[in-house]
């Protein structure tokens, strides 16, 4: 995620940028002819995983005051930990390491419930290590992809609510690229961008800060019959 925000009352800019690369585990996943035969944008098989490299840079400017920038690094991994008829349980794990000196790791870990009928919609999410625990069940479901995405096509996806903040998403598939990270190449994957306003509350330093303005923009690339490959 690219998240750029500025707080009434509080004068402070926040942005945050996310960057992952899909790292392919073959030991881990399902045999590659198996994958080849899945024709799904994300496959939602049980026991599926994909694991990623995280890279974020994230800046904090008080009005008056130092700015707070952290670089972290760290992995990503969703795996399908269950299915029931159309709707698969999709834990994600993600482990980040700031780079300062004794810094501790931060681990948030969460439970997605997807549905891949007519597309891939997201119905609800879960936090597994807050306390409280965090629920949230999206009616209508957010739109993740349509059945057919193909280079052109936008849709509303809906508003993704957490920590206080609501993302009114919009997307759009901007065409096919190929995407190289290291050894691995994956072609004619499908690009999308999802963007929108944000509004409500953000976590900041000291607590809380009402949203003033701001904007998300996500993209996504999706290789047919192995899932994400690559997020900025």
């Amino acid at each position: 995620w690219a998240i750029a925000s500025r707080y009434a009352d509080r004068p402070v800019r926040a942005t945050s940028c996310t960057r992952l690369a899909f790292s392919l585990l073959l030991g881990l996943l399902l045999p590659a002819a198996a994958r080849a035969g899945d024709a799904a944008w994300l496959p939602l098989r049980p026991a599926e995983r994909w694991e990623y490299e995280v890279k974020r840079d994230h800046q904090f400017s008080p009005a008056n005051a130092n700015i707070d920038r952290v670089f972290s690094e760290g992995t990503l991994v969703r795996e399908v930990i269950g299915r029931e008829g159309a709707i698969a349980r999709v834990r994600e794990t993600l482990r980040l390491l700031p780079a300062q000196s004794g810094a501790r790791e931060e681990v948030e870990s969460s439970v997605e419930r997807w549905s891949d009928t007519n597309g891939l919609s997201i119905e609800g999410v879960r936090s597994e290590n807050r306390t409280p625990a965090q629920e949230i069940e999206y009616r209508p479901p957010l739109r993740w992809l349509p059945a057919a995405p193909e280079p052109g096509v936008r849709w509303q996806v809906g508003t993704l609510r957490w920590d206080g903040a609501a993302y009114a998403l919009s997307a759009e598939v901007l065409g096919r690229e190929d995407v190289v990270e290291e050894t691995s190449r994956w072609e004619k994957c499908l690009k999308v961008r999802y963007a929108g306003p944000i509004s409500g509350t953000v976590p900041v330093h000291g607590g809380s800060a009402a949203i003033q303005t701001g904007q998300v923009e996500r993209l996504v690339w999706y290789k047919e019959g192995i899932g994400i490959v690559r997020e900025r």
